[in-house]
């Protein structure tokens, strides 16, 4: 259920308001503040940091890092963005009137649309964080430029309450970002944060620090500071949340878009949200009944193995190591401090009567390197990464049979990976289809370069979108097959359906590499 405020809080940005406001945020934040360690960890073991390795077993051996989680992770969003992106155009249109011309121009309009927004590199990011952390967030919004993408990190994204799985349920949705001084003090002079008094007054906002709240890195591992002391004032950086609320509002329940500077207890913005469904887009790899935020990831499956099988790397090499030089005991005398260093096929001399006795390192490493293979045939089962795919070998006790199955539970597994992702992108390109059709103008002048008349005439008209991809609905042999019993279809002569329109319809499907209207019948042939 809605807060009920009157118009005039709203307006003027009322303390009440503000109250509410931050608290929504404050609570938000510290709902998932139980997950921002797993996160963290997960994320390191990923970036193959230095601090993962903890096997020391003689104090001159410094222990290394094994990129082990980075092979899976890297694995599973190459070949869902194969899957998903490959295709073109990457999602498809499904007219309300089936006018195949509206799809066409549809299809190729939004495709360029996001192409020109930089779709890819966001997907990228955010399948590499949904592995990881088990949800990631785009942001589709409208600018005068055109559409425009970003991606949002877990850590940076709130949502209340967290008991429901969609978005559009919620009472609130929003995430944190960074404006520096100027920046901020040129949107307060524009009016583009009316509730600010004037641009003297941003000054307390600021003195955050992105470090203090990192998102997707470690600021002690990756040297370099969010903020360089220049002594100007101006690159000082304020923290900010944009947010959603679903505010009644003298009797009428509606969306509206919120700034707020939690730190400072201020509300810079309040105003209607122009569209029905938040612009926020959750991408994940799987479903967890009760709450938004995930428990778990296909990184959290794997990192407890990753982390066994880095120590068990390090203990091998380690190990190896001591068996090369064997510690020596001398009684009796003393060799001197320049023969206290041993080197291999040396030959010392003393004058003095001493004994010496090696002391033999028993380190046998023979059975190390297969339960180090059991744990990567874990890691994989886990993932659904097979050992082949990252360029390992398989055991030598395993037969055919064992290494079919886990190929083709590898593929299974992509697909599932590919049917998230799928519809990831029919809900995304149906929003960003609605920002098209409600903002006709600003479409025009983005992007009257890029497209031509028949897309500003065919993004008026209603469609559904369907991703593709190789997701398991629409793999080739399940397309093919779906195709065949189509065709079967319309060449009854009862049948609904006009053949030569489902051949269109089949052909354009194919996106084969060659142009088809070239291979149609000449009038002589029919």
């Amino acid at each position: 259920m809605a807060v009920k405020f009157s118009k005039n809080e709203v307006t003027k940005g009322s303390t009440v308001l503000t109250d509410f406001l931050c608290g929504e945020i404050s609570a938000a934040e510290e709902a998932r503040i139980g997950l921002k360690d797993r996160w963290a960890q997960n994320e390191q073991v990923y970036r193959n940091e230095p601090g993962i390795a903890a096997v020391r077993l003689f104090e001159n051996f410094e222990p290394r890092t094994v990129p082990i989680m980075s092979p899976r992770i890297n694995r599973i969003v190459n070949t869902t963005m194969t899957a998903l992106t490959s295709p073109s155009p990457w999602v498809q249109a499904l007219p309300e009137d089936g006018d195949q011309a509206v799809a066409s121009a549809l299809e190729q309009g939004l495709h360029a649309v996001m192409q020109r927004a930089g779709f890819p590199r966001v997907l990228r990011r955010a399948l590499t964080t949904t592995a990881l952390t088990g949800v990631s967030v785009v942001r589709a919004r409208m600018t005068e430029g055109g559409v425009r993408l970003d991606h949002i990190h877990p850590n940076d994204f709130v949502v209340a309450p967290t008991y429901n799985l969609s978005l559009s349920d919620a009472n609130l949705v929003g995430h944190r970002f960074y404006v520096p001084l100027w920046k901020l003090e040129e949107r307060v002079r524009a009016g583009q944060y009316p509730l600010v008094a004037k641009a003297a007054n941003v000054e307390k906002l600021t003195g955050a620090n992105p470090d203090d709240e990192p998102s997707g890195r470690d600021p002690a591992y990756d040297r370099s500071e969010a903020l360089i002391p220049t002594g100007n004032k101006c690159d000082d950086l304020a923290e900010l949340f944009e947010a959603l609320v679903r505010l009644e509002v003298d009797g009428h329940t509606a969306w509206y878009r919120a700034v707020v500077s939690v730190t400072a207890q201020m509300v810079l913005l309040v105003e209607p949200y122009p569209y029905d469904e938040p612009w926020y887009f959750d991408l994940r790899f799987h479903d967890e009944e009760g709450k938004w935020w995930p428990a778990s990831s296909v990184a959290q499956n794997i990192v407890g193995l990753c982390l066994l099988q880095n120590d068990m790397f390090n203990l091998l090499a380690a190990g190896s190591m001591a068996t090369v030089a064997n510690p020596i005991v001398v009684s009796g005398g003393s060799l001197g401090k320049k023969l206290q260093s041993i080197n291999l096929g040396q030959l010392y001399e003393t004058p003095y009567d001493v004994r010496v006795q090696e002391i033999p390192v028993r380190f046998d490493p023979g059975s190390m390197p297969d339960v180090m293979k059991i744990v990567d045939n874990q890691i994989d089962a886990q993932t659904g990464v097979s050992q082949l795919s990252i360029g390992q070998e398989f055991l030598q006790s395993q037969t055919a049979t064992a290494a079919k199955a886990l190929i083709e539970s590898t593929r299974q597994n992509e697909g599932s990976y590919a049917a998230f992702g799928g519809d990831f992108l029919e809900n995304l390109w149906a929003f960003v289809h609605g920002l098209l059709r409600a903002h006709p103008n600003v479409v025009r002048q983005a992007y009257r370069n890029l497209l031509d008349s028949t897309f500003f005439e065919a993004v008026r008209f209603g469609a559904r979108w369907a991703a593709a991809g190789k997701t398991p609905a629409n793999a080739p042999d399940t397309l093919l097959q779906k195709l065949q019993a189509l065709l079967k279809l319309a060449a009854d002569p009862n049948s609904g359906f006009s053949y030569e329109r489902v051949e269109d319809a089949v052909v354009n499907a194919m996106q084969l590499p060659v142009n088809v209207e070239r291979l149609r019948k000449v009038s002589d042939e029919n």
